[in-house]
């Protein structure tokens, strides 16, 4: 009745990345080499350590601030955030770009 090894192995095909992936997230000294990437979704069902801290931004909200800080005022640009952060960028410089965006 258990989950062998076996039984996921035959219901997901690309087992084989995963074991791959899963020996390489520990190095031989057994201390963890993982970092987490958790989309900007999870930050909207996280409770505020203090209510005068401002809420994370959305990515259309993101979008909005830098559109203004490149003087668009068109949001309806069909460029993505990731798309407008590299104009941001090529236009000011990579560390005006992670200024704007940590006091964003």
């Amino acid at each position: 009745m258990g989950n062998s090894t076996n039984e996921f192995k035959e219901k997901l095909p690309k087992y084989h990345h995963l074991e791959n992936i899963r020996g390489k997230l520990w190095s031989e000294d057994g201390k963890s080499r993982v970092s987490v990437m958790i989309g900007s979704g999870f930050s909207l069902n996280a409770n505020k350590i203090d209510e005068s801290l401002d809420g994370m931004m959305t990515w259309p909200e993101l979008k909005e601030k830098i559109l203004e800080g490149l003087g668009i005022d068109d949001n309806s640009i069909n460029e993505d955030v990731l798309e407008l952060s590299q104009r941001y960028a090529d236009e000011y410089g990579r560390d005006s770009l992670d200024e704007f965006i940590s006091v964003a």
